[in-house]
């Protein structure tokens, strides 16, 4: 009986972040799909709920912006000389976790939006940003 290899503590959590960042990649399709489904009447059109969904995206996109570009370098620079530190790869952890959250929740204004029977043009603009933030947020083993 061969003996199979043990995964180190970094392979398993970049394993993990991995299957979870394709999961929010699926979930942010799933919300265009549901959205399209469930779709409402149309009502009269709320400029104020638009703009609160929208000044709430912006402080998100803002925060995963800087998750992405300040705090995550740093957990990855100690990962760099030491793989194994667990507080690097637990705090790394935390941060992706928190960037996918943030930028599934623009994906969801947009299915929010759509079920009020937004247009598509004003609902898609959630569903893009949200998608490619996801995108951003790719979970990458420092090497």
């Amino acid at each position: 009986m061969a003996d199979t290899p043990q995964l180190n503590l970094s392979d398993k959590l970049f394993a993990l972040l991995r299957i979870l960042h394709t999961a929010m990649l699926v979930m942010a399709l799933f919300y265009v799909g549901v959205g399209e489904i469930a779709r409402g009447r149309r009502t009269q059109e709320s400029k104020v709920f638009y703009l609160a969904l929208l000044v709430a995206a912006l402080v998100e996109v803002a925060a995963v912006l800087y998750i992405r570009l300040s705090l995550v370098p740093k957990a990855e620079q100690v990962l760099q000389t030491d793989s194994e530190n667990k507080s690097a790869l637990m705090s790394l952890r935390k941060w992706y976790v928190i960037c996918f959250a943030l930028s599934l929740g623009v994906a969801f204004y947009g299915l929010v939006l759509r079920i009020m029977d937004a247009p598509w043009q004003k609902a898609g603009l959630f569903y893009v940003v949200g998608f490619v933030l996801i995108l951003m947020c790719s979970p990458r083993k420092p090497m």
